[in-house]
């Protein structure tokens, strides 16, 4: 239910949409296990963490960006 309180989400949201259709925005799967935000959001394990902190830090170079996929760019 959308309330004055909560509009700024459906905004939001649009917003990207809208961004995506223009071709600004390009919406992309990435794995948990080779995504650097994640260990900076959220809990992550051992192995994981392994993987990514030496990405983080400079050691190892960041993954290349994988290719769109049609069923996330279907709005």
């Amino acid at each position: 239910m959308i309330t004055s309180g909560n509009r700024f989400i459906e905004r939001q949201y649009f917003k990207v949409r809208d961004w995506i259709r223009r071709g600004e925005l390009d919406s992309r799967y990435i794995n948990t296990k080779l995504n650097c935000a994640d260990m900076l959001t959220k809990a992550v394990s051992v192995e994981t963490a392994e993987t990514l902190g030496p990405m983080l830090s400079g050691e190892v170079p960041l993954p290349a960006m994988p290719e769109p996929e049609d069923a996330i760019k279907r709005f």
